[in-house]
């Protein structure tokens, strides 16, 4: 646990001690325990630490949430973590957050940074951006029992069925008691935060990567390739084949393989 701003920050880790370094970081309304089968395997020598965003998971809820907050939360995780220069890997608006954080200096401190599935650059429509709205002004539902409450556990936005063993374990840890019974760990506000609009894409001090997924990407062809001009030419782009916009879910055994070969390249 971090105290960031006032704030108390959950974090999970493995590998501790090893030089190296490595910090995941979850999307909209997730928590670490995304990252419980994946963490592991980076960690056989590294130091892995997976973190919830305030407002998500362990971490505290508290009045407003924005962006660069959570990008300072990031920032402080990193510093915690960086024997060495980290390599940093955000899924969906979470890697909104990592690249907001980059642009504000963290570039100079990371070995790379890994933006999974994560349209940094695309601002919501106004008629997005109201539904987002008024997703986080809803009240939080409450299930009758732990069972039902689990079995409600879907990722938004899936086209991929995840292995039913790995869904229920996130979703039993994306619950907590509530009166009247059960309900999910994040505060609706946290949605709010994600219509506003993005910084400007500049060039990053260290190597990137967007890795796009195949199936229901939020990144479209023209995006991508449009982040990568504006990223700059070290920026790699790939298409994580057989996932969908959940990808250390829908395709967890590929998207390791993927970032220990990003992870052995950049050092």
């Amino acid at each position: 646990m971090l105290t960031v701003d006032g704030i108390h920050v959950m974090c999970r880790e493995w590998g501790c001690g090893n030089p190296a370094s490595v910090v995941l970081l979850h999307g909209s309304a997730a928590n670490s325990h995304w990252w419980d089968h994946i963490g592991p395997h980076l960690a056989i020598d590294r130091h892995v630490v997976a973190l919830d965003m305030s407002g998500h998971g362990d971490s505290a809820h508290h009045a407003g949430y924005s962006q660069q907050r959570w990008a300072e939360q990031l920032g402080a995780v990193v510093g915690h973590v960086a024997l060495a220069r980290p390599v940093v890997v955000a899924h969906s608006m979470g890697g909104k957050v990592a690249y907001r954080a980059a642009v504000s200096g963290l570039d100079r401190k990371l070995a790379g940074l890994a933006l999974l599935d994560a349209n940094i650059a695309g601002p919501l429509s106004a008629g997005a951006a109201a539904a987002v709205r008024a997703r986080g002004l809803r009240v939080r539902k409450i299930y009758a029992d732990h069972a039902s409450a689990v079995e409600a556990f879907r990722p938004f936005r899936s086209t991929v069925m995840p292995f039913p063993d790995l869904l229920r374990h996130i979703g039993e840890n994306s619950i907590t008691p509530a009166e009247g019974g059960w309900t999910w760990k994040f505060d609706p506000r946290t949605f709010i935060a994600a219509t506003q609009p993005p910084p400007a894409v500049t060039r990053l001090r260290c190597p990137a990567a967007i890795v796009r997924a195949e199936h229901g990407s939020v990144l479209s062809d023209s995006g991508a390739h449009a982040l990568i001009d504006g990223l700059g030419g070290a920026t790699q782009l790939h298409v994580l084949a057989g996932s969908g916009h959940h990808m250390m879910l829908d395709s967890p055994r590929s998207l390791t393989a993927h970032l220990l070969r990003l992870l052995d390249e950049w050092g």
